[in-house]
C-alpha cells in the first residue's frame, strides 16, 4: 500500500497493491484521518490494478472501520476505484445508491486520467442550518434548526453540547424546529450519534409543531434528560 501525491487538497490518492494486511487497512484509516482534520469533505482515488487480495485480519479491520466510520459518511464526496472488475462495478452501483450524498464509481484501468478529474472536483458543502447560542448565567445552550438541515448541523450541535459539558457540566438545551429535517441516510446515522451526546443533557425543551410528538416521544424512550415539547405560542 502507497499513499501517493494528491491531486488535490481534499483528495487521499492510494495504490493499493499485493495482499493487502491489517495494517495497511490501519495506515489507509490513519491517512483518512490526516485529512478529515484540515478538510471539511474528502474524496478518495484508489487505484486497485495491483491487489490480489486481503488477509482474513484485515477484512475483519475494514468492517470495523466502516461501522465506526457510518456516522462520519457526510464528509465524504466520492470515491472513485480504479480496477478491471466488474465485482467492484457492481459494489460501486449499489453502495452509490444506499448511501445519499457518497457518490461512488469504478474506473478501468485506462481510465484513470477520467478518474484523477472525477475526484478532484470540489465536494459541495451544505448551507448552515442552524444558528446557536450559549447563555452562560444559565447553563443553556439555545439552538435554532431551520428546515433543510442536514448531518453537518447536527455534527456542530453535538460539538457544541459537548464543549459546553466539558466546561460547566451537564446542558440544558432549548431547540427550536421549525420543520422536521429531511430523512436523508446520513443525516439519520449522525442523529443516532448525536444521542450519545444527549447525554450530556440535564433538560431539553423542544418547541416545534405538535407533529414533532412521534420524534420527542421517542427520545424519550432512548434518553435520560427531562424532555418536553412546547408549541410555538409558549416560546415566541
Amino acid at each position: 500500500m502507497q499513499v501517493l501525491a494528491p491531486p488535490a487538497p481534499h483528495v487521499v490518492s492510494l495504490d493499493l497493491s499485493g495482499k493487502l494486511t491489517r495494517a495497511d487497512i490501519q495506515s489507509i484509516m490513519e491517512t483518512l484521518e490526516e485529512s478529515l482534520e484540515t478538510q471539511p469533505r474528502v474524496s478518495v482515488l484508489a487505484d486497485l490494478t495491483g491487489m490480489t487480495g486481503m488477509t482474513a485480519a484485515a477484512l475483519l479491520q475494514d468492517f470495523k472501520n466502516s461501522l465506526e466510520n457510518l456516522t462520519r459518511l457526510h464528509r465524504f464526496y466520492r470515491i472513485a476505484s480504479v480496477a478491471d472488475n466488474s465485482v467492484i462495478d457492481l459494489l460501486a452501483n449499489l453502495d452509490s445508491r444506499t448511501f445519499s450524498g457518497l457518490e461512488l464509481k469504478n474506473f478501468k484501468p485506462h481510465e484513470y486520467e477520467a478518474a484523477l478529474r472525477w475526484v478532484e472536483q470540489r465536494p459541495p458543502i451544505p448551507e448552515r442550518r442552524i444558528e446557536t447560542t450559549e447563555h452562560i448565567k444559565d447553563s443553556i445552550l439555545e439552538v435554532t434548526m431551520e428546515s433543510g438541515a442536514t448531518a453537518f448541523d447536527l455534527h456542530e450541535i453535538t460539538d457544541r453540547i459537548r464543549n459546553c459539558y466539558e466546561r460547566r457540566g451537564p446542558v440544558k438545551v432549548l431547540l427550536r424546529v421549525s420543520k422536521l429535517p429531511n430523512e436523508d441516510f446520513n443525516f439519520w446515522l449522525e442523529q443516532w450519534q448525536s444521542l450519545k451526546a444527549l447525554k450530556l443533557v440535564s433538560q431539553l425543551a423542544i418547541v416545534g409543531d405538535e407533529d414533532l410528538r412521534p420524534l420527542v416521544d421517542s427520545l424519550n424512550m432512548a434518553v435520560q434528560a427531562s424532555l418536553h415539547l412546547f408549541g410555538p405560542a409558549d416560546y415566541p
